[in-house]
């Protein structure tokens, strides 16, 4: 009876000790996210493992899945101005190319992934290149945000160390 009790009390903490739970989650996708002539967003993932479920009408078709993004939705620039952003990610500096000159300045914000103001400044183009140095920022995303005349700018950076 006592060697029944011992394995009983045994295999009852083996259960806790041994026993599993979740820790660490992943949500990653590749796809792209595009806005249509009509005003439509049509966003895409490949090889993405979820429950996907469809509702359609005659006005309308919803595809329904986790290609939702876990960062704060970025709206689509709406710059006549084209910008290429580098190094990203980066570590201190980070340069925005722009396509073509401009003689204003142009606010630069940056914003952690909380959308809490982290960067501010007014800046000159230089030759088509805006400079920010010194940013000693924490390794994660940040969204980057340019506004000037005939620029409204939005991208995603990453800052590494």
């Amino acid at each position: 009876m006592r060697n029944l009790h011992i394995f009983l009390f045994c295999f009852s903490i083996a259960g806790k000790i041994y026993s599993q739970r979740l820790h660490h989650q992943t949500l990653s996708t590749q796809g792209k996210s595009t806005m249509l002539s009509n005003g439509y967003r049509v966003n895409q993932s490949i090889g993405q493992i979820s429950v996907i479920g469809n509702f359609k009408t005659s006005s309308f078709f919803v595809g329904q899945g986790f290609v939702q993004s876990s960062q704060p939705t970025i709206p689509l620039s709406t710059s006549l101005v084209q910008v290429q952003v580098y190094p990203n990610p980066f570590v201190s500096e980070i340069h925005f190319k722009l396509s073509s000159d401009m003689l204003s300045t142009v606010a630069i914000c940056l914003f952690d992934n909380l959308g809490r103001l982290v960067y501010k400044a007014d800046k000159k183009p230089i030759n088509s290149i805006i400079t920010v140095t010194d940013l000693y920022l924490s390794e994660g995303t940040y969204i980057a945000k340019l506004i000037g005349s005939n620029l409204n700018f939005t991208t995603q950076i990453l800052s590494i160390r």
